[in-house]
């Protein structure tokens, strides 16, 4: 038997790409302090290392500049001594499913009344399974669950969770992120965890 699945209405998947496009564009011309704490954890669970992080992070025509402003780990201060290697290192973009130049590589089930899910056509480091719960009067996904669709080297597991309901000028976008995964080589593997919040965005001229 033919099982046709549900999906979403299409005047949504529009708005729905209207607001990632516009979250894109304004990312690429904002300012946004950016703060993260890493957890490294042991087989039992147990934390056996804590980072605390603080940068402000300003992007101009889609080129970051960071500003480091704190870095400790399990306590001690490394700021000075992070800087370089911090405020050098620049994010890998990562493009929402919801894009319109991105939603023709995916499928995309209705799994509830405001539940979107995602799963590409074809697999790839560079795309995503996973879910959005949407708030459809808004046209915004409120949260975003997904796995990279093929894991990197050395990478057993990667989830991130996206919650988006930090007012900017361009609507809501992204208040936190959080990532937990397993790397290592061989034997040696490490479970982590990582909590980002970005708050005062500004947008840049």
């Amino acid at each position: 038997a033919l099982v046709l699945m549900a999906t979403p209405d299409p005047t949504l998947m529009a708005r729905l790409g209207a607001h990632a496009e516009a979250t894109e564009k304004f990312g690429k011309n904002c300012s946004v302090t950016v703060d993260s704490v890493g957890e490294e954890y042991d087989a039992d669970g147990k934390v056996t290392k804590t980072t605390r992080s603080s940068m402000r992070v300003t992007s101009r025509n889609g080129k970051q500049t960071r500003l480091l402003t704190k870095y400790e780990e399990n306590g001690v201060d490394l700021t000075e001594k992070k800087r370089r290697e911090l405020e050098a290192h620049e994010d890998k973009p990562m493009h929402s499913p919801f894009l319109p130049g991105e939603q023709a590589k995916y499928r995309f089930p209705q799994l509830g009344e405001n539940r979107v899910g995602f799963e590409p056509l074809v697999k790839s480091p560079d795309v995503f399974i996973g879910e959005a719960t949407i708030d459809a009067e808004a046209g915004v996904p409120r949260v975003i669950t997904l796995q990279p669709a093929k894991l990197p080297a050395f990478v057993d597991s990667l989830s991130l969770m996206l919650t988006i309901d930090s007012p900017t000028p361009i609507g809501d976008t992204a208040s936190k992120v959080t990532v937990k995964g397993v790397a290592g080589f061989l034997f040696i593997k490490k479970r982590f965890g990582i909590v980002t919040t970005f708050r005062d965005y500004e947008a840049v001229k």
